[in-house]
């Protein structure tokens, strides 16, 4: 089977695209209403918004703390509390569990 290049439309050709790929348009920065209608954004939405603005900000996480842990991962010194972490577990698992019902 022979490709005719002649009729592939430009950009589109199959070998190779020498622009590389191309970048995703950015998110409307409002909630965009349409004649008297508006969209409602559900939690997860806005959680994500937020976490998305603490990014921009540079507060994603402290610095100063991720520091310590590191140092006492390196010194020998980091303790993990097993029933903390067992609780924090099956707490998600209920959540997890408790979204597909």
């Amino acid at each position: 089977m022979k490709i005719d290049l002649d009729k592939v439309s430009a950009g589109m050709s199959p070998l190779k695209d020498s622009a590389g790929p191309k970048p995703l348009p950015k998110p409307a920065a409002e909630t965009p209403t349409v004649a008297g209608s508006a969209l409602q954004l559900s939690d997860l939405s806005s959680k994500l918004k937020h976490v998305e603005s603490k990014l921009v900000q540079g507060e994603a996480f402290d610095a100063q703390r991720v520091a310590e842990i590191k140092q006492a991962i390196k010194s020998g010194t980091f303790n993990v509390n097993a029933e903390v972490v067992a609780d924090k577990l099956i707490a998600n698992a209920y959540e997890v569990l408790g979204k597909l019902h």
